[in-house]
């Protein structure tokens, strides 16, 4: 069994009757998409850009089309860096949920082709169940070659200029294709970074520092770790079959000690929010580095994802 993993990475916990797998990975695709013909259904935007801001994260949220047919986008952060949440619903979804993966088009600056999501349900209005996306993905391919545990020197790579560039999102699945016309990204990204910024000063953490890390901090032994979110599969939850996300952080001081543990954001039933952080809690962390090589106090952020299949 093979394991990976950092900070801004994805802990995949697929079950099956009988058998448990725990994976970690990062969500990645290829340049291309197929030039094949599809339907499209271009959306455009029908609000302003909404940031909301709170002690658990940080998102930009508009909604596209008719008011009797709307759909919602949803970019948020738990941490600064590249890659976000990306939660879409809507009326026009209906066929994707029913599917594993989707290709997201950020209009010509990338395509995240073929990307694993979870398929969910939003409450609106008097409705209970409108088709929802939930997934992982950011601006750029991650730097080719690297991998989940190469996580000294790690940096960010998107720049104000490719946000800008960035007009349009598009979802795209079989021979389906919904566009939301976006609008340039730089200036909502740009209130995004600004509230991560805040985030960090919130938890006492200087982002300056934090953006010059030459090792972020991380867990000191990753497979036992793994392993133990395994262990913790809820069995109730195995039984039904039900899927959860949960996101969490964990501040991590000098000397490798989480002295807190937070879930973020969680879209499930309750019995899967507090596994994740009772893990990591007893978890020995090598700690963030600075520029210079010095131990100095850091976050690690996670989106445990349990799945069964």
């Amino acid at each position: 069994m093979a394991f990976a993993g950092s900070k801004r990475g994805l802990f995949v916990i697929r079950a099956t009757i009988g058998t448990i797998a725990a994976v970690a990975a990062l969500v990645g695709g290829t340049d291309a998409v197929s030039a094949a013909a599809r339907p499209e259904v271009r959306l455009s935007a029908s609000s302003p850009w909404n940031l909301d801001g709170s002690e658990s994260g940080c998102a930009l949220r508009r909604t596209f089309g008719p008011a009797d047919r709307p759909v919602v986008l949803e970019i948020r952060r738990y941490e600064p860096g590249d890659r976000f949440q990306l939660v879409v619903d809507g009326d026009d979804l209906a066929s994707l949920v029913m599917r594993h993966k989707v290709t997201v088009q950020y209009s010509t600056l990338w395509t995240d082709e073929d990307t694993w999501f979870q398929p969910g349900t939003a409450k609106r209005g008097d409705r209970d169940a409108v088709p929802s996306i939930f997934l992982t993905s950011a601006l750029m391919k991650p730097e080719n070659g690297k991998t989940d545990d190469d996580t000294e020197g790690e940096q960010d790579f998107v720049t104000p200029a490719m946000e800008d560039s960035v007009k349009q999102i598009a979802l795209i699945w079989g021979d389906h294709r919904v566009s939301l016309a976006t609008g340039s990204l730089g200036k909502p990204f740009a209130a995004l970074r600004g509230c991560t910024d805040a985030l960090l000063k919130a938890w006492d953490l200087d982002p300056a520092v934090q953006a010059s890390l030459s090792r972020h901090a991380k867990p000191a032994h990753l497979k036992p770790m793994v392993r133990s979110i395994q262990d913790v599969y809820p069995t109730s939850m195995l039984a039904k079959g039900n899927q959860g996300r949960v996101n969490f952080r964990a501040l991590v001081n000098a000397e490798g000690v989480v002295t807190r543990c937070d879930t973020l954001k969680s879209y499930n039933e309750p019995a899967f929010d507090a596994l994740a952080c009772k893990v990591v809690q007893r978890t020995r962390f090598d700690p963030a580095l600075d520029k210079a090589g010095k131990p100095v106090p850091s976050y690690y952020a996670q989106t445990v994802i349990y799945f069964t299949g």
